[in-house]
């Protein structure tokens, strides 16, 4: 059976490895992790490695574009919660596509 995800980030992070680390895009584990919808490893980086919620990539994209991007609206409505900014930018994303999750 493969690895369970949040357990190998758990590990990399136990042996030095760099969470806030960027790709070739300036992309972060945050950012890929907000947009693929994965709530557990999103909620692991910013509640207990305190990695940057705002950090943005190449283009100027933070997380919370990546969650909105992707239709992610719980993961939207997390980060919203822990001070992400460009907060309205993604209720109104949001609220567009008929999700009020984002402001309940």
């Amino acid at each position: 059976a493969a690895p369970e995800l949040l357990g190998v980030c758990r590990a990399f992070a136990a042996a030095g490895g760099d969470l806030g680390r960027a790709d070739e895009e300036g992309r972060t584990l945050l950012s890929w992790a907000s947009y693929a919808g994965r709530g557990d490893l999103v909620q692991w980086l910013v509640l207990e490695m305190e990695v940057d919620i705002n950090q943005v990539d190449k283009q100027g994209h933070s997380p919370l574009f990546w969650s909105r991007y992707s239709k992610k609206w719980e993961v939207a409505a997390f980060l919203i919660k822990s001070g992400a900014e460009g907060a309205f930018d993604a209720v109104k994303a949001a609220m567009d596509e008929g999700d009020t999750s984002v402001i309940e």
